[in-house]
């Protein structure tokens, strides 16, 4: 882990550039996964060992607009699910969630040197989740739940731009908050509020690019003393080439010679 991070930070130590410019898109996005599994054994002879497998994943992409070196405004989206699969040896249960969120975001970008920035960003996500509990009893059919509601979460991160274009993103955790209204496999429904604080306990490394953007144009301007060379190179060739005097007072003064 360590080599990795070194490798990125000599990466961006290469940087010629900030990668935010005004009128740019910035496209972002970050990945995960992760599975587990676990044994119980419970030290009786002849019965089998409780086997649980979980598995969560997640996929978050973005796309905004940088209206300058430090605002960024856009919309994020994001795809998640959870599964949980239990063998007792008899039955095999499997639970598994799906979410799906979108929503706007506002990044505050601020570059602390050609290949360091640090950003905090604010989502602002409409949320859509379903569950679906299968029991693994023969006949039974699935129980599925599913639920709509709202979440906002606050995450600083640090940038690192490895290209002129592309920066890696380290994220330590942030400030959450969600509200789900769920509606159960039947009459019943349940509203559930949930507070996160994930400092320290999460840690994701996300990729962004930053295409297009306003660049400085310039006209065609003279280097200094262009002008002043133009005159100076001027006058060398009159003095180069002098003027010739004309043969008719050269005829002239002749004339005069002669009449004296």
């Amino acid at each position: 882990m360590k080599k990795v991070l070194f490798a990125v930070l000599a990466a961006g130590v290469v940087s010629t550039a900030q990668a935010q410019k005004a009128g740019s898109i910035l496209v972002y996005g970050d990945a995960s996964y992760n599975a587990a599994k676990q044994t119980d054994d419970d030290g009786l002879p002849g019965t089998p060992d409780v086997i649980t497998k979980n598995r969560t994943w997640n996929f978050t992409p973005g796309v905004g607009y940088q209206f300058n070196k430090n605002w960024t405004v856009g919309l994020n989206f994001g795809i998640s699910g959870t599964q949980q699969i239990i063998d007792n040896g008899v039955l095999t249960s499997n639970n598994r969630i799906r979410e799906i969120q979108v929503g706007p975001f506002v990044r505050y970008t601020t570059p602390i040197n050609r290949t360091f920035f640090v950003f905090q960003q604010i989502n602002i996500s409409y949320l859509n989740g379903k569950r679906t509990n299968h029991s693994g009893a023969p006949g039974v059919a699935d129980v599925i739940d599913t639920y709509n509601g709202f979440g906002i979460n606050w995450m600083p991160a640090v940038g690192v731009n490895f290209t002129k274009y592309m920066a890696l993103n380290f994220g330590f955790g942030g400030l959450g908050y969600e509200k789900k209204n769920w509606d159960f496999d039947g009459p019943a429904s349940r509203v559930n509020s949930n507070f996160m604080f994930t400092f320290g306990q999460q840690f994701h490394v996300g990729i962004s690019a930053n295409l297009g953007g306003k660049s400085h144009t310039h006209g065609h301007h003279a280097e200094p003393g262009m002008e002043r060379r133009h005159i100076d190179t001027s006058d060398d060739s009159e003095d180069v080439a002098p003027k010739a005097k004309t043969k008719g007072k050269k005829s002239k003064s002749n004339s005069s010679d002669i009449d004296e």
